[in-house]
């Protein structure tokens, strides 16, 4: 059986056991080398005994030598049986004990307690995918012997992923009822009636900010097109393009999910085989990451309708992280003579930033949180990054300039698109309007978003800035006013905030304020109905069923524009 140790570590060894060095100051060494968690000595001993082994196997000779009375023929039929003993003890103690320091090496490197057999499966699909790292090395991006070392690279990941995660193998059911009974353990190992009462706690916590209900909220819809699309639309068209088409493969095949796995690995196999993968994921671009659209799989394990949700899962990651891999390909080649790791890092960084998924600095330890709380802080940072990315000064000057750059196109992309709506229907155009940024469907009280969600930013800021607010009517309201239950720029901002909560605590908030976004008094059924149902599929069956008709084509036009990522908001439901 072939062992094999990470290359990166055993030639290290090599180099340390081959000097002629104490066992004790060997050991000191292996033990800078490997760590705490792997035992230096366990190395030292095997080597020890391979010496001893080889000591013995010469003395054996010598021993023949001086007392055999064998002839020359017989002292070599003698040695060389001596000889196989040797070789046979020797590679049982090597594969005995090369496995056991092998396996500490795993558990190590990839976080996980392996078993023996597991780690002899995961180490032949690294030998493997070692070797065809070396056979595609040279060729040309998308090439048979990259892709060949691109999906047993995947096969690798998927293994290991699936050790330290046995419970994505489970049915929806099964799954629901692995996770109550996770709750009622962590329930029953407090103590006391405080004991009792923090977790009681916890577990509301954990259930009014489960990440269950965006998973089912942010499915069936492709609004990656045009809501972080948009910005890389305004980066490069033929990047928009090529993922675009890409995001629409696992679409395909909604009836068949080893397809769908088989699209999504293929396109995993293309990503992890590109020349730059590798600097791409030391300089921190996110990608092989969950996207905090869809922090959970469980709506994909639903019967019926789980490749539906898997499908949305697939495209949104495919569409945003393909796109990144591109953007930061784009840069990277662009500056090669200047580049540097910082360099490298900032334009990754600013490739995320486009792509829709922002850097949380110094709360990215507390994104899981956030995560709960809002639909995605990171895509909010992303656009506060459209404001503030070209005067960041932390940032290499090539990466801010790239970023000016950035920020000028995309304006600039909203401003032609107003422009060109503005011909044929009516634009919001006064910052303080709740409309900025939007173009009516004609003959309906529909508006388009045109910003991809920028275009609030600048109405929070302008309102905060002037004390005044603009709503769908056209009433000019006085943030500063003073008067009792007016509204305040204290309103304004909370409900801004509001808006980009997730599904669960925005249905939470809704209930302590007393009412909804149209004003309506919350109701329990509908509230739960809104918080797992597909956002997109909800729309659709609003502007289908509005009170006011509009007609077949025009719901078609709306829904068509809302599920690829320009929101419609029908100011008709505010009244």
């Amino acid at each position: 059986m072939a062992i094999c140790i990470p290359a990166e570590i055993i030639e290290k060894v090599k180099d340390i056991v081959s000097k002629e060095e104490t066992s004790i100051k060997r050991e000191a060494e292996l033990t800078k080398l490997l760590g705490d968690n792997v035992t230096a000595k366990d190395v030292n001993l095997l080597y020890e005994k391979s010496l001893l082994l080889v000591h013995q196997k010469l003395a054996a000779d010598r021993f023949i030598e001086n007392i055999s009375k064998e002839g020359a023929e017989g002292k070599a039929i003698l040695k060389e049986k001596i000889a196989q003993r040797f070789k046979d003890r020797t590679e049982k103690i090597q594969q005995e004990e090369l496995l056991t320091v092998a396996q500490e090496i795993y558990n190590k490197k990839y976080k996980l307690d392996i078993s023996l057999e597991d780690m002899q499966v995961l180490n032949k699909i690294k030998i493997e995918r070692d070797a065809l790292k070396e056979k595609m090395e040279g060729t040309e991006d998308g090439s048979i012997e990259k892709m060949e070392y691109g999906r047993k690279a995947v096969e690798m990941s998927e293994f290991i992923n699936d050790l330290k995660n046995p419970a994505e193998k489970f049915g929806f059911f099964k799954t629901i009822k692995s996770m109550t009974m996770d709750e009622l353990t962590r329930f029953e190992k407090e103590k006391g009636v405080i004991g009792n009462m923090v977790e009681a706690v916890n577990m509301t916590f954990d259930i009014s900010t489960s990440a269950i209900a965006k998973s089912f909220n942010a499915a069936a819809d492709m609004s990656y097109a045009l809501k972080q699309g948009l910005r890389v639309f305004s980066a490069d068209k033929k990047i928009w393009k090529d993922a675009y088409v890409e995001a629409f493969k696992p679409f395909r095949h909604l009836t068949n999910k080893e397809a769908q796995i088989e699209v999504f690995n293929e396109f995993k196999a293309r990503l992890v085989s590109n020349d730059l993968y590798q600097t791409a994921m030391e300089s921190k671009l996110s990608i092989g990451v969950i996207e905090d659209y869809f922090p959970t799989t469980l709506a994909e394990k639903l019967p019926l309708v789980g490749n539906v949700f898997k499908a949305s899962n697939e495209a949104f990651t495919m569409f945003s992280q393909g796109s990144r891999m591109s953007l930061f390909e784009n840069l990277y080649n662009k500056h090669i003579k200047e580049m540097t790791p910082e360099l490298a890092k900032d334009l990754a960084e600013l490739s995320n930033s486009i792509s829709g998924r922002g850097n949380l600095g110094k709360l990215e330890g507390q994104s899981g949180l956030l995560n709960r709380l809002f639909y995605s802080a990171r895509y909010i940072k992303s656009t506060v990054d459209l404001f503030y990315k070209p005067f960041d000064m932390k940032l290499d000057p090539i990466a801010r300039m790239e970023a000016r750059r950035h920020s000028i196109k995309h304006f600039s992309t909203i401003a032609t698109m107003m422009y060109f709506s503005s011909l044929f229907t009516d634009v919001g155009t006064n910052p303080i309007d709740s409309r900025f940024g939007k173009a009516r469907i004609p003959g309906t009280n529909r508006w388009v978003d045109l910003t991809a969600g920028a275009g609030s930013y600048v109405t929070l800021a302008s309102r905060l800035a002037t004390g005044k607010s603009m709503s769908s009517s056209g009433k000019i309201t006085d943030l500063s006013s003073g008067r009792y239950k007016s509204m305040t720029k204290w309103d304004v901002a909370t409900n801004w905030g509001t808006n980009k909560l997730a599904p669960a605590p925005s249905a939470l908030v809704q209930y302590l304020k007393g009412r909804d976004y149209s004003g309506k008094k919350p109701k329990l059924s509908s509230s739960l109905f809104n918080m797992y149902s597909p956002m997109s599929m909800t729309n659709i069956y609003e502007f289908f069923n509005d009170e006011n008709e509009t007609g077949n084509v025009l719901d078609s036009i709306s829904a068509m524009l809302d599920i690829q990522g320009m929101s419609v908001s029908d100011y008709d439901k505010y009244k």
